[in-house]
């Protein structure tokens, strides 16, 4: 079982952090699948169901979890997430990215 909670807004002054620390009740990610693995990045989560399916919440209002319906039918095998990326690794040996970023 995996849930979720919550939210961090700090800012920073030369001198003092302020931060404001927004509780939510926890919400259930994965009610029907066995979570494998998670991932956190900056404002979001990942996690991987026995299946290969991948989930995704955070940075949105209610922190509801939703499926990575661009992966639909690709077995997801590893998971990582960055300050406003993710990566997912196929069975296949295959690396699908995603979130903001620059092209170098």
């Amino acid at each position: 079982m995996v849930a979720s909670v919550g939210w961090t807004a700090c800012s920073s002054s030369i001198n003092e952090r302020h931060c404001k620390v927004v509780i939510h009740d926890p919400y259930l990610i994965s009610p029907s699948f066995r979570v494998i693995k998670i991932a956190a990045g900056e404002t979001h989560s990942l996690a991987i169901t026995e299946y290969g399916n991948v989930f995704m919440w955070g940075n949105n209002e209610f922190l509801q979890p939703e499926l990575v319906v661009a992966l639909d039918g690709i077995n997801i095998v590893d998971i990582g997430a960055g300050w406003k990326y993710s990566a997912c690794l196929s069975d296949q040996g295959e690396l699908y990215t995603f979130g903001a970023g620059k092209r170098f």
